[in-house]
C-alpha cells in the first residue's frame, strides 16, 4: 500500500513538472510573437512613414529625418529591453536538464554578418577616438549627420531586428503604396504642380535640386535605387495576381519618377539589379516553372514573366513621361545628363509596344504550357522527360546567351567610349559633376594622413575640415562650392574610419550578399530585400551617405540576417 502511494504521488509530481515545462515552452513562444510583432511594427514606422515625413519643407529635411530615425531607434531598443528581461527571467526559472528547452537556446546561430556589424561599429568607435574634433564627429553636424552617433543607431536597429524576424508579405505591398505617393508626388513637381507648396521658401533657381518628401535629386534617386528593383523582385516571385498588378503599377509610377529625378545615379543604381534580376529569371525559370506547374499552381509564379511584365511597365511609365515632359515643355528645361533620353521618344514608343506585346504572348505561352503539364500530371498524357530535358537546355542556352551579350555590350561600349573620349570615360575634375575633383583631392589626403589615421581615419563626417584645410580656394574656384562629403561612400569611409572601417563595412556587404543568395533558394520573399541592397550598392560608387536612405540599407541587412537565422 504505502509502495503504490508513493508511486502515485511520483506520477502526480511528475505531471505537474511536465506541465511546468509546458507553460515555459508557452510563455517563451508568446515573447517570440511579440518580438516579432513589435519588429514588424517598427518595420512599418519605417516603411510607410519615414520615407513621408517633412518638417518644414526642404529646410531642414536631414536632421529632421534623423531625428524620425533616432526616436524610433530609441523606442524600438527599449522594448527589445524589456522583452529581453522578460525572456531572461523567464530562462531563470528553467531548472531542467540538458535535454530541456535551455539546450535549444544553443542553437542561435551567430553570422558572419552579425560579426562584420559589430567589427564596423567598432571600427567606428576607434575613428571617432581618432578624431581631432571629436564632438563634430559623434554628431556629424559637420556633414550629413552620419557621425558615429549615427553608427551607433544603425547597428542597434540591425542587432534589434535580426534577432530572427520572419518578413511577411503584407510589409511589400505597404511599402510599395508609401513609395507609389512619394513616386506621384515627384511626377507632378516635374510638372510644376506643386500641391504642398514645398518650393514657396526655395530659390527659384534652386527649385530644380529638389523634390519629393527626399529633399536633394540624389537622395530621392538613391531611395528609387532602393525601392524599384525590390519591387520588380517582388512582381517577380509574387503569388497572387493583385500583388503582381500593384507593383506593375508602382514601377510604372517609378519609370515616370527616374525621369523627375533628373540624376545618373538612378539610372547606374536601377540597372545593374534590373540585370541581375534578369539573368535570376532567366536561371530559375525553368525550375521555378516545372516545379511549380507540376503540382498545379498559378503561372504568375514564372519569376521570367514577371521580369518582362515589371520591365514593360518601368519603360511605358517612362516613355510616358517622355512624352509629357518634351510635349507640354515642363520639366524639360530641369534636364540633364541621361535624362535627356526624353528626346528620344520614338525609340521609347517602339521598345514599350515590343515589351508590352511580348509580354502578352510569353504570358499566354506560359499559361498554355502550364494546363499542358497540369493535365499531364493528371494522367490525361504521360509526361515526356526528353521534352522537358530539351526545354531546359534550351532556357540554358538562352541564359548564356544572354550573359554573353550582356558581357559584349559592356566591353564595346567601353572600348568605343574610350576611344571616342566620351565624357563618362574621360576622368578628369569635371568627372560626374566635380566628383572626379572631389575624388582625386581625397586621395592625396588620405596618401598624406598619418599611419594611425589610415588605419583607423580621421573621424566620421571629417570631409569638410579635411578638404576646407587643404583646398578651401581652390575648391571654391574650381566647383564653386564646399565639399562635406566625398561622393563615393567606399572612399568616404576610407578617409574618414580608414582601411579598418572600409573593410569592415565591404565584409558586411559582402557576408550579407552571401545571406540572400543562400536564402533566396528557401524563401524567395529574401529576393527583393537583395534586389533593393544591390541598387543601393551600387549608387553608393557616386552617392553620399546620409540619414535620408542609409538606413534602409542597414534594414535591409538586418532582415536578411534575421531570415537566414529563423531558417
Amino acid at each position: 500500500i504505502l509502495r503504490c502511494l508513493v508511486g502515485s504521488e511520483m506520477c502526480i509530481r511528475d505531471r505537474y513538472k511536465n506541465m511546468g515545462k509546458v507553460d515555459q515552452k508557452n510563455k517563451r513562444g508568446d515573447i517570440y510573437k511579440i518580438t516579432d510583432a513589435v519588429i514588424h511594427l517598427y518595420l512599418v514606422y519605417m516603411f510607410a512613414i519615414f520615407p513621408l515625413v517633412l518638417h518644414d519643407g526642404y529646410k531642414d529635411i536631414t536632421i529632421t529625418k534623423y531625428n524620425f530615425f533616432k526616436n524610433g531607434v530609441l523606442a524600438l531598443l527599449i522594448i527589445m529591453a524589456l522583452l529581453l528581461v522578460l525572456y531572461l527571467t523567464d530562462r531563470s526559472g528553467n531548472t531542467g536538464h540538458p535535454g530541456s528547452d535551455r539546450a535549444v537556446s544553443k542553437k542561435h546561430t551567430i553570422l558572419a554578418s552579425d560579426v562584420f556589424m559589430v567589427l564596423f561599429l567598432i571600427a567606428g568607435f576607434f575613428a571617432f577616438l581618432a578624431a581631432k574634433d571629436r564632438m563634430a564627429a559623434f554628431t556629424g553636424e559637420l556633414g550629413r549627420r552620419c557621425g558615429f552617433a549615427f553608427l551607433l543607431l544603425v547597428g542597434a536597429a540591425y542587432i534589434c531586428v535580426a534577432v530572427g524576424c520572419s518578413v511577411k508579405e503584407w510589409i511589400y505591398p505597404v511599402f510599395a503604396c508609401v513609395s507609389g505617393l512619394t513616386y506621384l508626388m515627384s511626377i507632378l513637381q516635374h510638372l510644376e504642380i506643386d500641391l504642398f507648396h514645398l518650393y514657396a521658401s526655395i530659390r527659384f533657381d534652386q527649385r530644380p535640386m529638389f523634390i519629393s518628401t527626399f529633399g536633394n535629386i540624389n537622395m530621392y534617386a538613391s531611395f528609387l535605387c532602393l525601392t524599384i528593383p525590390l519591387f520588380m523582385a517582388a512582381g517577380m516571385y509574387a503569388d497572387k495576381c493583385w500583388k503582381r498588378v500593384l507593383y506593375t503599377f508602382v514601377l510604372f509610377l517609378g519609370g515616370m519618377a527616374v525621369i523627375a529625378a533628373n540624376s545618373d545615379v538612378a539610372y547606374i543604381g536601377i540597372g545593374v539589379p534590373m540585370v541581375v534580376l534578369l539573368l535570376a529569371g532567366i536561371r530559375n525559370r525553368v525550375k521555378t516553372y516545372d516545379d511549380r506547374m507540376v503540382i498545379g499552381q498559378n503561372s504568375t509564379c514564372d519569376p521570367f514573366l514577371g521580369w518582362l511584365i515589371g520591365y514593360a511597365g518601368i519603360v511605358l511609365g517612362y516613355t510616358v513621361m517622355a512624352f509629357l515632359t518634351t510635349g507640354t515643355g515642363k520639366g524639360y528645361d530641369k534636364l540633364t545628363g541621361l535624362a535627356k533620353l526624353v528626346d528620344h521618344r520614338l525609340i521609347l514608343t517602339i521598345e514599350s509596344i515590343v515589351l508590352v506585346i511580348g509580354s502578352l504572348l510569353y504570358g499566354w505561352g506560359s499559361r498554355k504550357k502550364a494546363d499542358c503539364v497540369v493535365a499531364q500530371k493528371k494522367g490525361l498524357r504521360s509526361v515526356k522527360d526528353k521534352k522537358q530535358a530539351s526545354t531546359m537546355g534550351c532556357w540554358k542556352v538562352i541564359f548564356w546567351s544572354v550573359v554573353g551579350i550582356l558581357i559584349l555590350t559592356a566591353f564595346v561600349t567601353v572600348v568605343t567610349g574610350v576611344g571616342n573620349q566620351w565624357e563618362i570615360f574621360t576622368f578628369d575634375d569635371e568627372w560626374g559633376n566635380y566628383r572626379g575633383y572631389v575624388w582625386n583631392r581625397l586621395f592625396r589626403i588620405y596618401q598624406d594622413l598619418p599611419f594611425v589615421n589610415k588605419v583607423f581615419g580621421t573621424g566620421n563626417e571629417s570631409i569638410y575640415t579635411l578638404m576646407s584645410a587643404r583646398y578651401s580656394d581652390e575648391m571654391i574656384e574650381v566647383t564653386g562650392t564646399v565639399y562635406d562629403s566625398a561622393h563615393n561612400e567606399y572612399l568616404q569611409y576610407l578617409v574618414t574610419m580608414g582601411i579598418v572601417g572600409l573593410i569592415t563595412y565591404l565584409g558586411l556587404i559582402i557576408t550579407s550578399i552571401v545571406n540572400g543568395v543562400k536564402l533566396v533558394k528557401e524563401n524567395p520573399l529574401c529576393m527583393p530585400l537583395l534586389a533593393g541592397m544591390i541598387g543601393y550598392v551600387v549608387q553608393a560608387f557616386v552617392n553620399v551617405e546620409q540619414p535620408i536612405t542609409t538606413p534602409f540599407l542597414f534594414l535591409f541587412l538586418a532582415l536578411m540576417a534575421g531570415m537566414r537565422r529563423r531558417s
